[in-house]
């Protein structure tokens, strides 16, 4: 988790017939899933979508998160690499109690090499001032009809 977000992830594979959590992970740290967890073959990235769980047992892992779509970690050959963007719908309260909605971008970045596979997360954009002054800038988002963003 190479961004400024605590992010849970969830595994999924056709034998587990459901999102399993593996971990909850917090910024600039990484976790190792156990080999009995191999036959994983999707991911989901998530934030929890209060500030703790409901105590209640839900059937569905998913549940208490803001969750992004299966993502397919498979590796296509012996040594590949390939870039996935993804986002996260989250509804955030902001400084005077409003709700807003708000996507959260992520890039990942699946490296294999000889069956194991690293998943990178990284955010779509950083920015590094390198400037002896501070630096103010402000992000947009366009939205074009042909693919929804």
């Amino acid at each position: 988790n190479k961004t400024s977000t605590q992010l849970s992830f969830f595994g999924y594979s056709c034998s587990l017939n459901e999102d399993k959590l593996l971990d909850s992970v917090p910024p600039e740290s990484s976790i190792c899933v156990p080999i009995e967890l191999a036959q994983i073959t999707h991911i989901r990235l998530g934030t929890l979508k209060g500030s703790e769980m409901t105590l209640e047992s839900s059937k569905n892992p998913t549940e208490d998160y803001f969750v992004t779509d299966r993502l397919m970690i498979l590796p296509t050959g012996i040594s590949t690499a390939r870039v996935i963007r993804t986002s996260i719908d989250c509804d955030l309260i902001d400084l005077y109690g409003l709700s807003s909605l708000k996507r959260l971008h992520f890039l990942l970045r699946i490296k294999s090499q000889n069956g194991l596979c690293d998943v990178y997360i990284e955010p779509i954009l950083r920015v590094l001032n390198l400037l002896p002054c501070q630096l103010v800038c402000q992000l947009g988002e366009s939205q074009n009809a042909s693919n929804g963003r």
